[in-house]
């Protein structure tokens, strides 16, 4: 392992009969996103959210990522689902989030946080820098609003989504950013970022994105190497990583070869 704290967390998203396919020794799913604004979370009544949290008991999930609490781009106006002085305006009739943490309390459950998503925030310079400064600002907001002392907040999450076939220089400098700014809030707290990667496209020409492929190809040793470099050069702790199945970008017999290659 490179660093004493990181491990890493296999998210399989399309169901349990994964374990079968690639070991008789994977775990059973224990954790799962929610993600505002695209679910019918929005909606949701505390006796929803009891029944959700219930249910995920009831199979075993014990972890909960909440992909965004303030998000701008998805809906006519930015939303925050937090009670928030800030971004006072924009502000959900609901707070979904002190809801979620409360339930979580209640029942054992691990929550880790993503402060902000903004749609296409990636595409130039500029909005990626507004999405990096929301998120310290929703952060900091967060952390003195006290939903950071819950038991059940375990950490943060890092909404950029790394390819793992190119991570560059800059990436690495953004991702710090984020994840020093959260440790400074929360020392004692783990940072959780979801990467994913793509195998190569000669192994399958359907393969989603592959129509105008940018990136190198990369074999699962590759991978795995740019994965722990950017455990590396990071200060983020834990890597979900994302298997691409449901999305048409890894089979499952290339999702075999590629999670354990990666799990070292």
């Amino acid at each position: 392992m490179i660093k004493q704290s990181i491990s890493f967390v296999i998210l399989i998203i399309l169901g349990m009969f994964f374990a079968n396919k690639i070991s008789a020794s994977t775990p059973p799913i224990s954790g799962t996103f929610i993600a505002f604004p695209w679910s019918k979370h929005v909606s949701y009544t505390l006796a929803d959210w009891t029944k959700e949290f219930t249910d995920m008991q009831t199979i075993g999930i014990k972890t909960v990522i909440i992909s965004a609490v303030y998000l701008e781009g998805y809906t006519p106006n930015p939303t925050a689902y937090y009670d928030t002085d800030i971004y006072e305006s924009y502000q959900s009739s609901k707070l979904h989030l002190d809801t979620i943490m409360n339930l979580a309390d209640q029942m054992n459950f691990t929550v880790y946080l993503g402060p902000v998503d903004i749609d296409k925030h990636y595409t130039t310079p500029q909005l990626n820098e507004k999405f990096i400064l929301t998120s310290l600002a929703v952060a900091t907001e967060l952390h003195a609003k006290k939903y950071t002392d819950h038991p059940s907040f375990a950490g943060w999450y890092v909404q950029n989504e790394a390819l793992l076939n190119w991570v560059d220089q800059t990436d690495y400098l953004d991702w710090s950013r984020l994840a020093n700014h959260y440790k400074s809030l929360t020392p004692n707290k783990k940072v959780l970022a979801a990467p994913y990667f793509i195998p190569p496209c000669a192994g399958n020409p359907t393969r989603v994105r592959c129509d105008y492929q940018w990136w190198p190809d990369k074999d699962p040793q590759q991978i795995a190497t740019n994965a722990k470099a950017f455990l590396q050069k990071t200060n983020i702790d834990i890597l979900a990583i994302q298997d691409g199945v449901g999305s048409n970008g890894v089979t499952l017999a290339e999702l075999a070869t590629y999670l354990p290659a990666m799990d070292q």
